[in-house]
């Protein structure tokens, strides 16, 4: 039976009205013959119809759009072939996007008297595209004496 593929993105940060392309990919001998998806939140388990995601390549792709806070919980995704049903889905966490984390580990290279080169590593972002800004400031220094 099919099982999932290791190394998959399983947790998508997204906002209200905002698109999730999810990708179910499996490994299976003999190849998988279809997929099938369901939604779970704390309230309810809905099963996604068939014209919400593609169904007979691999990997399966849905297109996820959270509306309301109750649209927001687990995708899970299961492959069917000629052996069988895959026993455990694949599962993806669809979550609200939050506030990004700040840069972190910046270190200072290359000083010179016109340039300076400034390497960070992004934290979370938060499941939003981030955008960085570095202002510099001249500051002179005049000695009287």
């Amino acid at each position: 039976a099919p099982v999932c593929s290791p190394g998959q993105v399983t947790s998508y940060a997204v906002e209200r009205y905002e698109d999730a392309e999810v990708t179910c990919s499996v490994e299976a001998n003999p190849v998988q013959k279809s997929f099938q998806w369901t939604f779970n939140n704390t309230a309810d388990a809905i099963d996604v119809p068939r014209g919400r995601f593609t169904s007979s390549s691999n990997p399966s792709v849905i297109t996820y759009t959270p509306m309301t806070s109750l649209d927001y919980g687990t995708l899970l995704c299961w492959a069917f072939n000629e052996i069988g049903t895959q026993r455990e889905p694949c599962v993806f966490h669809i979550v609200p996007a939050g506030k990004p984390e700040p840069p972190w580990n910046c270190t200072v290279s290359g000083v010179s008297r016109t340039s300076v080169r400034v390497g960070c590593e992004a934290g979370n972002s938060g499941g939003l595209p981030q955008h960085f800004l570095l202002q510099a400031t001249s500051l002179h220094h005049h000695h009287q004496g």
